[in-house]
């Protein structure tokens, strides 16, 4: 299970949900294991490799394994509000360019 496996299987593109449902359902899996299993450092080395892959948790953040689950959710958090807004600065750039070109474009004929 994934960050990028949840947002499939939920159909959103917000992964703060996703990563909300993602940490719900690794909790869930985690009370069902055995007992060296269920160890806060087992859930946090498991968030941690499912949420690699996606670009917004590969933004440069050092995280410390002797953190806390609760302190590698909020950086997570973190991590993907700031990859949000840069894609949405991304897209309003990009929407702003194509704008001004097709003014361009317009005007030329």
């Amino acid at each position: 299970m994934s960050l990028n496996t949840v947002l499939k299987e939920i159909e959103s593109s917000d992964v703060e949900i996703a990563l909300n449902t993602l940490i719900t359902h690794l909790h869930h899996i985690q009370m069902s294991l055995s007992p060296e299993f269920q160890s806060d450092k087992s859930l946090f080395a498991k968030i941690l490799q499912a949420c690699r892959p996606h670009p917004s948790c590969s933004i440069s953040c050092p995280i410390v394994v002797d953190d806390t689950v609760a302190k590698l959710t909020n950086r997570l958090r973190s991590k993907i509000a700031t990859w949000k807004s840069l894609q949405n600065s991304a897209i309003e750039q990009y929407n702003e360019h194509n704008d001004s070109e097709a003014k361009v474009h317009f005007h030329r004929s």
